[in-house]
């Protein structure tokens, strides 16, 4: 496999070294490019991406998936190897099926989508739901975050013809 064989939905800069990137797709693969080579230079097999559901952790170097089907929908994958490191647990709402995910510092990650249409903020460590925007209309299709700074980021998901921006402060000890 010399690149996707799919629509590709997407696409990654690593984010410490620039002329690297991961894509992905409706193929189950991840993809890494590099701007030296034609093709990709290796692949993760798996993730089924139908939404911008790829993320590289800037510090820890892993790569977050979130993926269009029942189970494992959320995945957390080492960057250097492409060995899935854990699986994100669903909650009792069910399974969402993913169209965005996101890193939210290196203890918080978000994952977004249909079925359940619910935009869901995960403690890392506990691997629990701590935090929800749900019981929207119809899925959620795109999500972003931001570093507001003094302890606090902000996270937009936009659902049917709605954006919503949710402030998140982690709680102290």
């Amino acid at each position: 496999m010399d690149g996707h064989r799919s629509r590709i939905f997407a696409l990654k800069f690593h984010p410490s070294t620039f002329s690297d990137l991961v894509s992905g797709g409706w193929d189950d693969t991840v993809q890494f490019w590099t701007e030296n080579q034609p093709h990709s230079v290796r692949r993760i097999f798996g993730p089924h991406l139908c939404g911008d559901a790829l993320q590289i952790h800037p510090e820890t170097n892993e790569i977050l998936t979130g993926s269009w089907r029942r189970e494992n929908s959320l995945e957390v994958w080492d960057y250097n190897s492409g060995r899935k490191i854990q699986d994100i647990p669903e909650d009792d709402t069910g399974h969402c099926l993913i169209y965005s995910c996101h890193w939210l510092g290196s203890d918080h990650l978000i994952g977004a989508g249909t079925r359940n249409n619910t935009c869901r903020l995960f403690d890392r460590d506990s691997m629990t739901t701590v935090g929800r925007l749900g019981n929207l209309p119809q899925g959620v299709y795109s999500t972003d975050v931001a570093p507001a700074g003094a302890g606090r980021s902000l996270i937009a998901a936009c659902c049917a013809d709605h954006v919503y921006v949710l402030e998140h402060r982690p709680a102290t000890s």
